[in-house]
């Protein structure tokens, strides 16, 4: 009862804000602070109102003031979180946009951004990831390398397995590095490189997971050369308004550079597009695939549900070599930082062995909060539901 309460008000907030007065430019913006579950004529950007409650509210809420040009801003949150996963752990992100003396007035700002967490029930996690953007954007240089370690859970390696399986736990051991240059062929137009390295493990199954997982290599130790070509139209890398994103990459594995024995490969598809509505109002479409090649080791395998798509179900449940997942969301400023979202969307996972149903696809759906830390940076916090699922997920930035 208390949920539809929260819910219904939340959804009256979205609603009024779409009639909001407000003239000072704010641009929403992914790295996660916590993640629990339970098994917009206006074609300018988003504004923020020019009449502030008052300085201590941007001192002390909102980092550094917004409308004011700065070459490096800062943000850092953080604070104590609890959720099914994790247990109770303590969080701390920090973000920094920047531009150097190489950068022009069409550069987008390069971004780096830092997260830590740790908590009682032996999870911890460390990530470094941020792109820098040269030469009016002729150059763009990607980069994330994480650290995790977490208690995880596992229902089976198939839907059915998936949704009605005994509950296994085991802890999963990550380590993971990526680096992606792209190069501008002409204005929008990219192509590029990348290299990335995993290692993954799985520790101390209990007797469900080891039923599940019998006969499966339980250590994965992967490195991958890909190729992508990627049209960008977008107004910003972080937080757009509009435009069209638009990326197809391929990642070969092969063999002498994995414990795998087999030549492994998959190619990646996202689409997304944005485009302003009404005062405040913007409508973002995402569309995203996943294809990987038949020997593709468990732990490698495409998993359904993130703190970017399908929020709500748990990491990872819902597995196999093939994914798809598209949401459509809506984006309403209401007042001063405050803004909200409404999306909606599914996605399935399916394999060879597993293949595609429409009884498989899920949904999702959901209801979000926003609060502007400066200009193209807030912090999230959305509310998910799926099949037998909820979840909530509080983040720097939007999902996609």
């Amino acid at each position: 009862m208390l949920r539809r309460a929260a819910l219904i008000m939340l959804l009256t907030l979205c609603v009024g804000g779409a009639v909001a007065q407000t003239n000072e430019l704010y641009i929403v913006g992914s790295d996660t602070l916590s993640y629990q579950y339970r098994p917009i004529d206006q074609t300018s950007d988003t504004h923020i109102e020019r009449g502030r409650p008052g300085r201590w509210l941007d001192r002390y809420l909102g980092g550094i003031p917004l409308g004011k040009e700065h070459n490096v801003k800062v943000s850092l949150v953080g604070g104590p979180a609890y959720s099914t996963e994790t247990s109770l752990r303590l969080t701390l992100i920090g973000t920094m946009d920047y531009r150097t003396k190489h950068h022009t007035a069409d550069t987008f700002p390069s971004t780096l951004k830092l997260s830590a967490s740790a908590s009682i029930s032996g999870y911890y996690h460390i990530a470094i990831s941020g792109h820098n953007s040269l030469k009016n954007n002729r150059h763009r240089l990607f980069y994330r390398t994480e650290v995790t370690s977490l208690p995880t859970r596992i229902w089976g390696l198939d839907y059915d397995s998936s949704l009605h399986g005994r509950q296994g736990s085991y802890v999963s051991k990550l380590y993971t590095a990526l680096f992606r240059y792209n190069y501008a062929l002409v204005k929008g137009l990219y192509i590029g490189v990348s290299a990335d390295y995993r290692y993954n493990a799985a520790r101390k199954p209990d007797s469900d997971a080891i039923t599940v997982l019998t006969g499966r290599n339980m250590t994965l130790s992967t490195a991958g050369l890909g190729i992508n070509i990627t049209y960008d139209s977008r107004d910003n890398i972080s937080a757009p308004h509009r435009g069209i994103y638009l990326s197809i990459e391929g990642i070969a594995r092969p063999a002498p550079l994995n414990n795998v024995g087999h030549n492994l490969w998959q190619a990646n598809l996202t689409f997304d597009a944005y485009q302003p509505l009404w005062r405040g109002a913007v409508l973002a479409f995402d569309l995203y695939a996943e294809h990987h090649s038949a020997a593709t080791p468990w732990l490698l395998r495409s998993q359904l549900g993130d703190e970017h798509r399908m929020r709500g179900y748990y990491a990872g449940r819902f597995n196999g070599n093939n994914l798809i997942t598209t949401q459509l969301e809506l984006r309403q400023h209401i007042w001063y930082r405050i803004g909200c979202v409404l999306w909606g969307g599914v996605g399935t996972t399916f394999s060879e062995d597993d293949r595609f149903a429409w009884r498989k696809v899920l949904p999702n759906y959901g209801i979000g909060l926003r609060w502007a830390l400066r200009e193209r940076s807030n912090i999230r916090l959305d509310f998910g539901f799926g099949r037998d699922s909820f979840g909530v997920v509080v983040g720097i930035n939007e999902a996609f």
